[in-house]
C-alpha cells in the first residue's frame, strides 16, 4: 500500500560555478533558499564572486547581482549572468571579467536559451 511521506524542501545555500575558458579564474555565484512556516519558497541571491583558481583568493565581487547561471564568453573578455525570475521571464547579464560590474543588461518575458559562439 502507498504512504503518504513528506519530503525535505530545498533549503540552504546553493552555489553556481563556471570555469574560465583557461581555467585560472573561477566564477561563483550564491543563492539563499529557505522555506516558511506555510510552505511558501523563497531564494535570495547572495551575488556573484570572481576567484582566482590558483590561490583561492576572491579578485572581484558583485553582491547586488543575483544569478541563476553563469557562462563565460569563450574567449574569456565577459561573462554572462543568467536570472529567472518568479514571474517566469529572465535577466540576462554581460558582466566585465575583471572586476564583475554590469556592463550590459536585458530582461526577457520569458526564458530564452542563451548560446555563445566563438569567433
Amino acid at each position: 500500500m502507498p504512504v503518504d511521506a513528506e519530503a525535505k524542501y530545498e533549503e540552504g545555500v546553493q552555489w553556481t560555478l563556471a570555469y574560465s575558458p583557461d581555467g585560472r579564474r573561477l566564477v561563483a555565484s550564491a543563492m539563499q533558499l529557505s522555506v516558511d512556516s506555510g510552505g511558501n519558497f523563497s531564494h535570495r541571491g547572495l551575488g556573484v564572486r570572481l576567484i582566482d583558481a590558483q590561490t583561492g583568493v576572491v579578485t572581484a565581487q558583485a553582491p547586488s547581482v543575483e544569478a541563476d547561471q553563469l557562462l563565460y564568453a569563450p574567449d574569456s573578455s565577459a561573462i554572462f549572468a543568467i536570472n529567472r525570475r518568479p514571474d517566469g521571464g529572465m535577466s540576462l547579464m554581460r558582466l566585465d571579467s575583471t572586476n564583475l560590474a554590469v556592463a550590459a543588461r536585458r530582461e526577457y518575458q520569458e526564458t530564452r536559451t542563451v548560446l555563445l559562439l566563438a569567433r
